[in-house]
């Protein structure tokens, strides 16, 4: 039973990290995000890859710039360095993960 609370869990040896274009992010999202579409205002695209399937994408972070009061309220100083990986939503889309994604316990588990 115990196993059963880890099933959902990424594994690090199996997956890597690395920058993608913003048209590769805005194509993976339209095709699997709930909402089919995303911000044209990103600063970073990282896509996350399987290491048994190097070539496509499993998921798409974007790294936007947040409003000026919630940098603000980061940096004071330089607010306009701080980027925001999440809005409300999931901070990134992923094909088999969305749900568990979904949850903020789960957010940061790669």
């Amino acid at each position: 039973m115990a196993l059963d609370a880890y099933a959902n869990r990424l594994r690090k040896e199996e997956w890597f990290v690395k920058d993608v274009t913003m048209g590769e992010s805005k194509l993976f999202i339209e095709q699997h995000h709930y909402a089919k579409g995303c911000s044209h205002t990103r600063v970073y695209s990282h896509g996350l890859f399987c290491v048994h399937n190097p070539k496509e994408i499993m998921g798409v972070a974007l790294w936007l710039p947040p409003t000026k009061v919630a940098a603000q309220s980061v940096n004071i100083e330089n607010w306009r360095r701080v980027l925001s990986l999440s809005s409300g939503n999931p901070p990134f889309c992923a094909k088999k993960w969305r749900k568990f994604f979904a949850f903020p316990e789960h957010q940061g588990n790669l």
